[in-house]
């Protein structure tokens, strides 16, 4: 690919000698190409950088200028991105066959704008802000980490002031502290004992529920000790909220961010000893019981006491061969991903593999090294994929995202290539990290639960899945554990390719995850 970077500006016409020998001199290593258009001169490099796309960029007068300039691909303010090669740092939707276009209208637009606003205000109240601390400041306290039940009282932990502060040129006929809740969400006190003999040396000047003023002597060891007995209670209503506590002494001001919620619950599964009670075997299947009773009858055989959990949504169900396994039917063509949640739904165990009804366990489908990775690994993983057996390379299956911030109202572009990260688990070089992984993986039944599958897939979806789960999931693809995938020659897999419109999934796909564009390569 041709990088090149386009600076446009007027040139004196007596340095242009100057200027066309210096392109000589240095063209031997980097060709530099003068143009004279309009009476403007155009300052142009090439630079060969395998892999990136081409970016033009213009100034003029020597002030950035956004210019929108055709060169094949889409037009953007100030950025032509063309050509088939790696995304740019931009969120750019370019005009190809490759591309995936935009299904939604105007109006589709608006009521998406308006779900993502609901869920930002509802989810980025959760994240933790960022915490400034301030320098010189003779206080020490804590910023942030501080979470308290509702309705709980606490004494703000963390609070005290430094010795140096008596060695500071300020009056010595007494000190003021003043602590508020800026938010009002709580109301502040002091809790010292009745029986303290220090408290009778505190005066508070100013009390309200959310302030509160005390003045005191000039005693290191008295502030120190009544910082330590300042407690904090929120108020009725307030759940998974925050509050700010500013605490002033001395004309320092730090701030102690609260946290108001309640904590979760544990929830726990015993997995026992035996490799039947920690994994449960899932899969879905429609009008294919050649393939499922293959599949079902390998699972008996390797794995005898494994349970195994079939949804189908066939036109008229049989009965299945083999043992331990519980038969879900669905009404007809109710759905791929409805299917993957009922399954799943229905796990009693800590683990469960998934694997397509196409499948057939072979002595290299070790379950025992999917579990392996969940119990002996230092990282805390969710989902543990495997490979087929044939797979030329490592991660053959897998798939890595590469999400670009979009314009707010236009949503987000989804740059989607193959491979890993390339980043291996220390204790399991076999196993790297990636996005995606093929259809036969193992899962945390917990963690998987709360990502589910989206029903509205009802006949294609795969990666769909870990695009919800980006960023909520721990996902490595290892090699050492692989399955058996047979072509699929049913002749009722027309009926099921005819019962899906790919138009009506990615408008659902970008209207769900906020995309503007997405893209595979």
């Amino acid at each position: 690919m041709l990088y090149q970077r386009r600076l446009r500006c007027r040139v004196p016409q007596k340095t242009m000698k100057k200027l066309v020998w210096f392109g000589l001199l240095v063209g031997a290593s980097t060709p530099f190409i003068l143009l004279a258009v309009e009476g403007q001169w155009s300052f142009e490099k090439h630079a060969a950088s395998e892999g990136k796309a081409q970016i033009w960029k213009t100034w003029e007068n020597g002030a950035p200028k956004p210019e929108t300039i055709d060169k094949g691909g889409e037009e953007m303010q100030g950025i032509v991105v063309r050509g088939l090669g790696r995304p740019s740092s931009k969120c750019v939707c370019r005009r190809d066959p490759l591309g995936i276009n935009s299904y939604l209208t105007e109006e589709s637009r608006a009521v998406r704008r308006k779900e993502l606003d609901e869920w930002e205000k509802r989810h980025k109240g959760t994240e933790d802000p960022i915490v400034v601390c301030k320098a010189m400041s003779p206080l020490t306290y804590i910023g942030g980490g501080i979470t308290i039940e509702p309705l709980d009282k606490i004494k703000i932990p963390g609070l005290s002031v430094h010795k140096t502060v008596q060695f500071l040129d300020y009056k010595k006929s007494g000190y003021t502290l003043k602590v508020q809740s800026t938010a009002e969400g709580g109301i502040l006190s002091l809790e010292l004992p009745d029986k303290d003999f220090r408290k009778s040396l505190v005066k508070i000047a100013k009390r309200r529920s959310h302030y509160l003023e005390m003045r005191m002597p000039s005693d290191l060891e008295l502030i120190n000790h009544v910082l330590k007995h300042i407690a904090y209670q929120n108020l009725p209503g307030e759940f998974n909220e925050r509050d700010l506590i500013e605490v002033t002494f001395l004309n320092f001001t730090v701030s102690v961010h609260i946290r108001i919620r309640r904590q979760m619950r544990p929830v726990l599964y015993d997995p026992g000893d035996a490799i039947h009670s920690k994994i449960t075997v899932i899969t879905k299947t429609f009008e294919r019981y050649d393939y499922l009773n293959r599949l079902v009858r390998s699972i008996n055989k390797f794995y005898p006491q494994v349970g195994i959990i079939v949804a189908d949504d066939s036109s008229s169900p049989q009965k299945l061969d083999g043992s331990n396994v519980k038969h879900y039917t669905m009404p007809y063509g109710e759905g791929w991903f409805a299917g993957r949640n009922l399954a799943l739904s229905q796990v009693r165990t800590k683990y469960f593999v998934w694997v397509e009804d196409v499948c057939e366990f072979t002595s290299e489908t070790k379950l025992e090294k999917f579990l392996e990775k969940f119990e002996k690994s230092v990282e805390d993983l969710d989902v543990v994929g495997g490979s087929y057996l044939g797979a030329k390379i490592q991660c053959e299956g897998c798939l890595k995202f590469d999400f670009k911030k979009g314009h707010p109202y236009e949503g987000d572009c989804l740059f989607v290539d193959e491979g890993s990260h390339q980043i291996s688990m220390s204790d399991f070089p076999q196993c790297v990290s990636t996005d995606v992984v093929d259809n036969f993986f193992m899962g945390k039944t917990q963690t998987v639960r709360q990502i589910g599958f989206d029903p509205a897939l009802d006949r294609v979806g795969h990666w769909e899945f870990f695009a919800d789960a980006y960023g909520r999931l721990r996902i490595v693809s290892c090699n050492d554990v692989k399955i058996k995938r047979h072509p699929v020659t049913n002749g009722k897999q027309q009926t099921y390719d005819s019962m899906w419109d790919s138009q009506v999934k990615d408008a659902h796909v970008q209207f769900k995850n906020y995309l503007k564009c997405m893209k595979f390569y």
